[in-house]
């Protein structure tokens, strides 16, 4: 699941959903993690696809970015 639309069903609603330039960042938090979620298009037109994962614990370290997806899955 790489596209915004897969990530909400799974996740929710996200905390953020930021444009930046031909960007765009999703941010899903919960009590164990924060997860951002950087999607940006191949070419112009195409579809915007995950490109990259960051995930912390809530102190700023950090985390594992399977597990904390797991633990965001609602």
């Amino acid at each position: 699941a790489n596209s915004a639309d897969a990530l909400g069903s799974m996740f929710g609603k996200p905390r953020l959903d930021v444009v930046e330039g031909a960007g765009r960042k999703l941010q899903f938090a919960g009590t164990a993690c924060t997860l951002d979620i950087y999607f940006y298009a191949a070419r112009s037109g195409a579809a915007p696809v995950a490109t990259h994962v960051d995930a912390r614990t809530p102190d700023g370290r950090d985390t594992e970015v399977n597990g904390c997806a797991n633990a965001l899955r609602r």
